[in-house]
């Protein structure tokens, strides 16, 4: 009969640099979610500014201007929660709520030409308010971070 004396565990060096260049690739996709939240803040800032354009044009652009402002809120949620799903993290929808973020505090002050990119308008505060509660929902709603299964 044999004995069979107990190894002595050997670091892993694969575990540990798949561990690095899970890391690595996080903080990358960090940094694209985050540029990418700047330039969705920006089309999207750009495109709330044409709400009003008709606003005194009659009753169906009033009504269509909150439809589409409601919609896009909506899908601002999804979206998020999408890149959570995907990114597996809460990191990742923290960077593209940040980049939003960045864009939508930049445009209420005052442009150099001395113009306003928001007005003062019901609709624009309501495009401020429900993107920075559809993206607060959506860090909040997110799991912390999902921990996948390795296969023995």
């Amino acid at each position: 009969m044999t004995t069979t004396e107990p190894r002595e565990s050997q670091p892993n060096k694969s575990s540990d640099r798949a561990k690095v260049l899970s890391s690595v690739l996080t903080g990358a996709t960090c940094v694209v979610l985050f540029l990418l939240g700047i330039v969705l803040g920006m089309v999207s800032t750009v495109s709330a500014g044409w709400l009003t354009r008709y606003w005194d044009g009659g009753q169906p652009a009033p009504a269509l201007a909150i439809t589409g402002l409601l919609l896009f809120v909506v899908l601002l949620y999804v979206l998020c929660r999408l890149l959570a799903w995907g990114g597996r993290r809460r990191s990742v929808v923290v960077a593209f709520a940040l980049g939003f973020a960045v864009v939508l505090f930049a445009v209420t002050s005052y442009l150099p030409g001395g113009d306003v990119l928001l007005q003062d308008d019901m609709v624009h505060y309501g495009f401020l308010i429900g993107a920075m509660v559809a993206l607060a929902a959506a860090v909040v709603r997110s799991p912390p971070r999902v921990r996948v299964a390795e296969s023995p």
